[in-house]
């Protein structure tokens, strides 16, 4: 069966080289019909100027979403800036192209190409994260159901924006960032079957789960093209301050200081997130929780918590 995936409308000029489509019911049935095809410059573009009103989303076929991260490589930075946009419309456009370039990281063979094509949009994204004051629209965009791609979209969008309000240049918020988005990558290297399970983990699947930290830590390192800052919140965001992470049970400063923001916020957006098992806790209860386990830096906790509040984010 044919796949597709959904690209925010926003982000398509007037020739794309690959096929666009709608998406509609048909008696409860999703059906996808031809909207415009590739390498053909729409005459009607008030029909597209119709759907961003009217549903932010076009669709692509499976096949042509590498097409499409390559588009957005070469275009997103104008794409970005001719957007005469609110804010909030923004946002969702930002949060959109972030998760198709994680949807995109999970689905291929992961190459240097890719990734080195992922970096270029991640920066373009933060760019503009930097020149627009858009953070309380990103964050507050968190879907709270725990989907990977989505989770680590969320982690992008805090680690930056809290690496900002720590007055972080710009070099260390494009490392922060990238090793955000994709600090899962080494589920990648496990079993399918494990990593998708909708249920908690026995004992023997958590020793296998754990191992994904080195995992991604290892795949990112053989390719050689990100910096050692981003290769250690790979490696390190399930390490706890006191001792009681994985995989290399480090404790307090042996942790690297992106390492441990990216280990806080991958916890709360977790917690605040819906589960197979559970359902999310409030941003409130979390926090509590998360004072009260000692398994982070106080000082690092407390300066989350006050950046949560002066952002104007959701945190009742």
């Amino acid at each position: 069966m044919q796949e597709y995936i959904p690209i925010n409308v926003h982000t398509v000029k007037d020739i794309t080289i690959f096929d666009l489509y709608l998406k509609v019911l048909s008696e409860d049935t999703p059906r996808f019909i031809l909207f415009r095809k590739g390498n053909k410059k729409s005459k009607e573009k008030l029909h597209l100027q119709n759907i961003q009103t009217e549903n932010p989303h076009l669709y692509i076929k499976k096949e042509d979403h590498r097409e499409y991260l390559y588009y957005l490589q070469q275009n997103l930075q104008n794409i970005l800036i001719e957007q005469k946009t609110d804010p909030q419309e923004l946002s969702k456009i930002i949060f959109n192209i972030l998760e198709n370039v994680v949807d995109n990281l999970f689905r291929q063979h992961i190459s240097k190409d890719i990734l080195e094509d992922s970096k270029v949009i991640v920066n373009s994204s933060i760019d503009q994260i930097l020149e627009r004051d858009i953070s309380p629209y990103l964050v507050n965009l968190g879907i709270h159901n725990h989907i990977k791609y989505i989770h680590m979209v969320n982690c992008f969008i805090l680690s930056v924006f809290f690496a900002k309000y720590l007055n972080h240049d710009k070099e260390d918020l494009q490392a922060i960032g990238i090793g955000a988005l994709i600090h899962d990558i080494g589920e990648t290297q496990l079993n399918p079957a494990l990593t998708n399970l909708q249920r908690k983990f026995s004992p023997e699947e958590r020793k296998v789960i754990e191992e994904h930290p080195y995992l991604g830590f290892k795949l990112l390192q053989s390719m050689n093209c990100l910096e050692p800052k981003s290769l250690f919140m790979v490696w390190e965001h399930h390490e706890r301050w006191d001792g009681s992470g994985y995989p290399k049970r480090l404790r307090e400063e042996e942790i690297t200081p992106f390492g441990r923001i990216l280990g806080m916020i991958d916890v709360y957006a977790a917690m605040t997130t819906n589960r197979p098992y559970r359902k999310a806790h409030t941003p409130f209860q979390t926090l509590k929780t998360m004072i009260a386990s000692k398994q982070f830096n106080k000082y690092e906790l407390n300066s989350f918590i006050t950046f949560l509040s002066n952002s104007k984010i959701r945190i009742e």
